[in-house]
């Protein structure tokens, strides 16, 4: 199994196999967290050979042309999935997609969704919600989601295979409607989108009810909100059209953590109960207050230098560290910004759209101050934080939570606790705080 990158910052794993290939997917699906599973499988007679008697990685073949057998491939039946087919196989960069494959299965994330969606408004003409990969996360359910008369009026509510009737909302949107478990609500991170949440969707089980707001202006259809409480607010009123009174169960990882606090304020202040607000991994608004001066130079190495010197010494290498691998991320991302944007028009208004919420979310954390809730919260912190001086979410959120507040270590960093593996540890704790709050 090797990282390739054929395209320009698509990396992928693929797999070659010699030998017996029969159920091979299957196989690895029991036993591989899904980030760890191979995006393409490529069967070979032989493995080539260095002079040295190694496997000749290098001479690998790009994954095209000679993909493993899946005996639950199903090949497209209409026209429109055939079209579908194709899309996501040259997205996704395997050979061929089953009506019935997963996109994040196949190695699909959120980048590569707003390739896929461009592509399918480019050539079919037909706009669809990224969120929309919830309820239709094979070719054969996108295909029914397109054909669906409530299409053109209600995209996100068009539930395949049995649509359901819904109010239409800006930023509500159902990620898992069975099950009779209390149900939770989601706020995006700062990208504006829920496909992050995918794994936790998955992991915290079909019987789990799941909505999630997505930010305005992901679609490049509406201008991004600046401001954390007019967010809030425009989300608890949809909230409250689906679901008139509480109690009330909110979470959010990073920023949307931050947006469920406010909501939670909100409702509290309204005479409406709360029932869990559970922040994953969300550093206070104070954090980023600190940010005003970030991209002066100067004012960023001597805040840094005056760091050091507060901190004990064995935390002085792990700072450095991150220090440099921020910085580093920092130098990437703007020769990234003076390149010039490759893809089509489409998928370059998706790019900016969620460039411009990225913007909007950062001016509203910045400016955000937070007022007492005196309600409880469970705070799910990332046992791999940075350094506890500077970024513990739990030390920051104290000033504010008046209520009672519980710590629940999960295994990861900031990104990892809400990836395969460390997800479901987060996943089994939160049905755990579910369960807590139905009965209490």
């Amino acid at each position: 199994v090797l990282v390739r990158e054929d395209e320009p910052g698509e990396k992928r794993l693929v797999a070659y196999v010699v030998g017996k290939t029969d159920g091979l997917r299957e196989f690895l699906t029991e036993r591989l967290p899904s980030y760890l599973m191979p995006s393409a499988f490529v069967k070979l007679d032989s493995f080539p050979i260095t002079a040295n008697g190694k496997v000749d990685r290098a001479a690998l073949p790009r994954p095209e042309g000679r993909p493993v057998a899946h005996a639950r491939f199903v090949a497209p039946s209409t026209d429109l999935e055939a079209k579908l087919a194709r899309l996501w196989s040259e997205v996704l960069g395997v050979e061929k997609v089953g009506v019935h494959d997963g996109f994040f299965e196949n190695g699909g994330h959120s980048l590569l969704a707003v390739r896929l969606f461009a592509r399918i408004e480019a050539e079919l003409g037909r706009k669809l919600s990224l969120s929309s990969l919830f309820a239709a996360p094979t070719v054969a359910r996108q295909a029914a989601l397109l054909e669906s008369e409530a299409i053109p009026d209600a995209p996100q509510f068009a539930l395949a295979p049995n649509p359901v009737a819904q109010p239409r909302f800006d930023s509500l949107v159902p990620l898992q409607t069975e099950g009779k478990r209390p149900r939770l609500y989601c706020v995006h991170h700062g990208y504006g989108d829920l496909t992050g949440y995918h794994d936790l969707v998955k992991n915290l089980g079909s019987d789990q009810p799941l909505w999630g707001f997505q930010a305005r202006g992901i679609q490049g259809d509406q201008e991004p909100v600046e401001c954390i409480a007019e967010m809030a607010t425009n989300y608890v009123n949809e909230l409250r059209q689906l679901q008139p009174s509480g109690p009330y169960h909110l979470t959010g990882f990073s920023l949307g953590g931050v947006i469920a606090f406010e909501m939670a304020r909100q409702l509290r202040a309204s005479g409406q109960e709360v029932g869990l607000l559970a922040l994953l991994d969300t550093y206070a608004p104070i954090f980023f207050h600190k940010e005003e001066h970030r991209g002066n130079l100067l004012a960023e190495l001597a805040d840094a230098a005056s760091t050091l010197r507060r901190i004990a010494p064995e935390d002085r290498w792990a700072f450095t560290r991150n220090k440099s691998r921020v910085a580093g991320s920092r130098i990437k991302a703007l020769f990234q910004k003076a390149e010039p944007e490759v893809g089509t028009p489409e998928e370059q208004r998706l790019r900016e759209a969620i460039g411009r919420v990225e913007a909007a979310s950062r001016k509203a954390l910045r400016e955000y101050v937070p007022s007492d809730y005196a309600g409880d919260a469970v705070i799910f912190r990332a046992q791999e934080q940075e350094i506890q001086t500077d970024y513990d979410p739990v030390l920051w959120w104290q000033n504010v939570l008046k209520g009672r507040v519980t710590v629940k270590d999960v295994p990861g960093d900031h990104h990892a606790i809400i990836q395969e593996p460390g997800v479901r540890e987060l996943a089994r704790l939160l049905r755990e705080c579910l369960d807590a709050v139905a009965v209490a």
